[in-house]
């Protein structure tokens, strides 16, 4: 795979750096959930469409081809969990 403007491969990499102080949870992963049924979403449909909640999954395993296998171990009320960063407001960034 080539590279990108920022050194981005793509390829999975496991950290070589020191230790980490907080000792973050690597293998969950919060994602807002829509209905896709109801929004009629195929695919690249475009958007934004209204979130009907957010979801806590556990990743199962290594994500080598570029899809996420997960299980859901719970639903997250923006602003309740301490632990997650799950916001009203969400915006990628690279």
């Amino acid at each position: 795979m080539g590279g990108n403007a920022v050194g981005e491969k793509g390829a999975p990499a496991c950290y070589s750096g020191g230790g980490v102080a907080d000792t973050p949870d690597r293998r969950v992963l919060y994602a807002a959930i829509i209905d896709c049924s109801n929004l009629n979403v195929h695919g690249n449909s475009g958007g934004p469409f209204p979130v009907t909640a957010f979801g806590k999954f556990f990743i199962t395993e290594p994500v080598t081809s570029g899809t996420i296998y997960s299980e859901l171990i719970g639903l997250v009320e923006p602003g309740s969990d301490p632990s997650s960063i799950v916001k009203d407001i969400v915006q990628l960034y690279r």
